[in-house]
């Protein structure tokens, strides 16, 4: 287990890697390329299966609150930071849009300064975030066993009692899913020698079950079900890919001194990314940007999504690293923190 003060740059790589995901997910679908995708265009399985490559995303970043949650200190203020970040993106995005003359509405841009409606993570963060000093003192102080125990039912009643929408999961997009997701973070944190297995192993696990899922997905019509029964947040498909592709990350042992400074500066503005992306720009620049592939012939076009996402990730994330600059310069996380203790101050004296 690592120590308090030892970086995990894996934690870090598995950031970006799931908000590139997010930027993914979000070319693929809103950028109007799944929804108009038959069966039989050539161009199906690579989409499809980048897209199952990708769904890990909210997965992962949920484990990763839970696995560091279990090393570090509860922050209250994360709380409010998160809040002033979306805002501050959100109303920076509208507004800019508004001005370049886009097709956004003024009661748009009104509505984007308390968008916390809009960006569905973040609501689903802060409930998580609000719990999370009783889910790690709880996991600390519960034995392993029924630990194990407890993650395992909520695993298999939550990946199937949610496939008939009766458990109110809402295919993973809520807070409630998000904590079963911290819970495993946490265990693999705790209990590091749980699956001794080498991380190429976990690798090969993960592009496994994104290829059987793409195939399941191809074949839907054989189980009389929906093609997006199976690549929803809460399939065991995508539960076992995105448990693989965290255990794989969090036992990578990186080195190189480049890399570890590369991903030490991108990981801390890599959520910056998905306010951006989710912001008004997913509503008013990105749908059917790229619908035109579809007609084309099959080269290589999932690298093309992938290139242009990597590319988006970070101008996002530059972006976002200006924003960190400002805040620092004008003090807010200071500021944000005094406002966290005089609430703490006013509880206390209820």
């Amino acid at each position: 287990m690592k120590t308090n003060n030892e970086r995990n740059y894996g934690i870090d790589l598995l950031r970006i890697f799931s908000m590139v995901s997010v930027v993914i997910l979000h070319n693929l679908y809103q950028g109007g390329i799944l929804p108009q995708l038959k069966t039989n265009n050539p161009n199906w399985w690579q989409f499809w299966l980048l897209e199952n490559l990708a769904i890990v995303a909210v997965n992962v970043f949920a484990m990763i609150t839970g696995y560091v949650s279990m090393m570090h200190r509860f922050k209250s203020d994360r709380v409010l930071q998160v809040v002033f970040q979306t805002i501050f993106w959100s109303v920076t995005v509208s507004v800019t849009l508004y001005q370049l003359r886009m097709p956004i509405s003024v009661e748009t841009v009104k509505a984007s300064f308390y968008p916390l409606a809009q960006f569905w993570y973040v609501n689903a963060y802060i409930g998580l975030f609000l719990l999370s000093p009783v889910l790690a003192f709880g996991v600390k102080h519960v034995s392993r066993r029924t630990f194990k125990r407890l993650l395992v039912v909520l695993l298999i009643v939550s990946a199937g009692l949610d496939a008939g929408s009766h458990f109110f999961l809402l295919n993973g997009y809520t807070a409630y899913w998000l904590v079963v997701m911290y819970l495993v973070g946490a265990y693999i944190q705790l209990y590091p020698d749980a699956i001794r297995w080498k991380p190429v192993a976990f690798l090969g696990i993960y592009f496994l079950m994104a290829c059987l899922s793409t195939y399941l997905q191809w074949n839907a019509g054989w189980f009389h079900t929906d093609k997006w029964w199976f690549i929803r947040y809460t399939s065991p498909f995508v539960i076992v890919e995105a448990i693989a592709i965290f255990i794989w990350g969090v036992r990578l042992r990186i080195k190189n001194r480049l890399l570890r400074a590369i991903l030490k500066f991108f990981a801390p503005i890599s959520f910056g990314v998905y306010l951006i992306d989710e912001s008004n720009f997913y509503d008013v620049i990105l749908p059917r940007m790229f619908t035109s592939m579809i007609r084309e012939q099959p080269t290589y076009f999932a690298l093309r999504i992938l290139g242009i996402s990597l590319l988006m990730y970070l101008v996002f994330a530059l972006l976002d690293f200006v924003r960190l600059l400002i805040f620092k310069l004008l003090h807010i996380n200071q500021g944000l923190a005094l406002i966290d203790r005089s609430g703490k101050w006013l509880i206390d004296k209820l």
